[in-house]
This record gives structure tokens, C-alpha cells and sequence, in this order.
């Protein structure tokens, strides 16, 4: 994991990569009991579920309120977490048992500011205490980008971005639909580009934000 994330220019010290270590370890161990994701080999969920979520670590500095949407197992919000524990997040997926497992990763590493919810993004603007919207909105695989502006918008704070985490056919997806996210108030600020350093799949980062 180290080598990893150094090639991608990140930096963990080593009480934080136990932690995600162990959240790699329980992650496969609940996933023979329950699915929670189709890659089955511990040196993948390294790279394309804990080193493919902190990509997202040099967009942010640490302390924004975070929304993650369509979460699963917990990815990108539960290794963003434990490396930046001042992070405010609130995990949503419309699957229960991705949703335990998550809970069981909270209490089992005694994180505090992380809520993992069983619901779905079109519920979370009625949610008490969610009115002030969130600075940070981010996805990864959850929808296409048309549908994952119109779903969370409403959950956005003012000044607030949304990050879609895609692969190598995102920028293609962003050309077709840059005049419907116009319509929508929308527009790109900020693409990054990286490959996971041991398949070296393409990923990329697009950052949105809203005219207001």
C-alpha cells in the first residue's frame, strides 16, 4: 500500500495504514458472508478500493462536511476518514447490509463524525439537520453525471463542489452533457487525472461547481 500511494505522490504514516489494512481484512472477511463487492483478492481492494479512494485526498484539506453517495462498502468516506479524521461525513447507500458493515467499521475503529445512512440521496434533503447542505459531494460508479447533479444539488451548500470519481471514459461522458449541467447551473472546475499504479487503470477526478 505504501509504494502505492507514494507513486501517486501520498503520503499515510504507518499507525494510519494498519487501520486501513485491517478495514481491507474485515471488508473480505464480511464479504464471504455478504456480498459486498466483487473483487475478492486482498492486493485489488488495496488498489481499487482504498488506494483508488484517497486519489481524492489533494482536493481536500481535512475539515470539509462531506457527502458520499452510493457509497457501498464505505468508498471513497470510510479510507478518507481514517486518514483525515477531522472530516464531518455522512455515507449514504440504499443497500442495509453495505450499511452495517459500514456501522461496523465505525465502532470497531471508534470513528465520531461519520454517519453511514440507509437510504437514498432523493430522502437526505428532509433529513433533519442536513439543511445547511454539505461542502463536498462525491461519487464513485454511483450514476451518470447528469443524474448525480440532479440528485444531490439539493444537498450541496453554497460554495460547495461536487467530485464524480469515473474512469477513463468520464471526460467523454462530461463532453456529451456540458450544455445539460449548463442548464442545471453547473460547470466543470477542475479535472484530475491518475492511473493506479499496479493495473495502471485510468481515473479521473471531475470536479463541479455551481454558478451561485
Amino acid at each position: 500500500m505504501k509504494t502505492q500511494l507514494e507513486a501517486l505522490g501520498i503520503s499515510v504514516d504507518e499507525p494510519v495504514r494498519g487501520r486501513l489494512l485491517w478495514f481491507t481484512e474485515e471488508l473480505l472477511r464480511w464479504n464471504r458472508l455478504v456480498n459486498l463487492t466483487a473483487i475478492t483478492r486482498e492486493e485489488e481492494v488495496v488498489e481499487k478500493h482504498i488506494v483508488d479512494s484517497l486519489t481524492l485526498m489533494p482536493l481536500l484539506t481535512g475539515r470539509e462536511r462531506i457527502l458520499d453517495v452510493g457509497s457501498g462498502g464505505g468508498f471513497p468516506g470510510l479510507p478518507l476518514k481514517i486518514v483525515f479524521d477531522d472530516l464531518n461525513f455522512v455515507s449514504v447507500d440504499a443497500v442495509g447490509k453495505k450499511i452495517n458493515f459500514q456501522r461496523h467499521v465505525v465502532r470497531q475503529l471508534g470513528l465520531t463524525r461519520f454517519l453511514a445512512l440507509h437510504s437514498r440521496i432523493e430522502d437526505v434533503p428532509r433529513w433533519e439537520g442536513f439543511d445547511s447542505g454539505f461542502d463536498v459531494i462525491v461519487s464513485r460508479a454511483f450514476a451518470s453525471l447528469v443524474d448525480f447533479v440532479r440528485l444531490t444539488l439539493p444537498c450541496l451548500a453554497d460554495g460547495g463542489r461536487l467530485v464524480a470519481m469515473k474512469g477513463p471514459e468520464g471526460e467523454r461522458e462530461l463532453s456529451q452533457c456540458k450544455e445539460v449541467l449548463a442548464g442545471l447551473g453547473v460547470s466543470c472546475v477542475g479535472l484530475e487525472r491518475n492511473r493506479l499504479p499496479q493495473s495502471m487503470a485510468e481515473r479521473l477526478l471531475i470536479t463541479l461547481k455551481t454558478a451561485r
